[in-house]
C-alpha cells in the first residue's frame, strides 16, 4: 500500500482503504500551487508538438495525437478526448483529468460546474448558448472569478454532451 499527499498518516482518521491513497489537502493546498495559467497536476500526457495556449481546452485529433481547439460551437468537442494545455506546446503536457488553472469566459462561482465555452475557455453558464451549440460539462470550479480571467478547476470532463436545439 502507498500514500501520497500533504498529510501524515496520524492526521488522517480511520484506516486506509484500498492500496493507494492521494491526499490533495485542503482548499489552500489545492489552489496555492495553481498560481500561473496552465499550472496543473493529475493525469497528463505529452503528444505531438502543436502550438497551444496554456490553460485552454483542446480535443485530441488525428493519427499523430495532435490537438485542436475545443469550442462550444461544435466540431471535435462532442466526439474527442479533451485535455487542457499546461504550456504553449502540446508536448509540454495536456491534462486529461485533475486540478488546473484555466481561462474562463464569464462568471464562474466556486463549487459550481464549468462547461466548454468559446475558444477553449470555460464558462459557468450555458444560458447564452444558441441553437447547435454543444453543452459539455468539464468539471467544477475550485476557485471562482466574477470576470473573465483565471480560475482553478477540478477538470474531469463528462463523456456525454447535449446539442442545444
Amino acid at each position: 500500500s502507498a500514500s501520497i499527499g500533504t498529510r501524515s498518516s496520524t492526521y488522517m482518521s480511520g484506516s486506509q482503504k484500498g492500496k493507494f491513497s492521494v491526499d490533495y489537502g485542503d482548499g489552500a493546498d489545492i489552489t496555492a500551487s495553481l498560481s500561473v495559467l496552465g499550472d496543473g497536476y493529475g493525469d497528463i500526457i505529452r503528444t505531438a508538438d502543436d502550438t497551444v495556449v496554456a490553460g485552454r481546452v483542446y480535443c485530441m485529433s488525428g493519427s499523430d495525437g495532435g490537438w485542436t481547439n475545443a469550442d462550444k460551437d461544435g466540431g471535435c468537442v462532442s466526439s474527442s478526448l479533451l485535455g487542457v494545455s499546461l504550456g504553449n506546446k502540446s508536448h509540454q503536457g495536456m491534462l486529461l483529468r485533475g486540478f488546473i488553472s484555466m481561462q474562463n469566459d464569464g462568471p464562474v462561482d466556486t463549487g459550481q460546474p464549468v462547461f466548454i465555452g468559446d475558444s477553449g475557455k470555460v464558462t459557468g453558464s450555458v444560458s447564452s448558448y444558441g441553437t447547435g451549440d454543444i453543452i459539455r460539462h468539464l468539471g467544477y470550479a475550485v476557485s471562482g472569478s466574477e470576470t473573465n480571467g483565471t480560475i482553478s478547476v477540478h477538470f474531469n470532463p463528462d463523456n456525454t454532451w447535449i446539442e442545444k436545439s
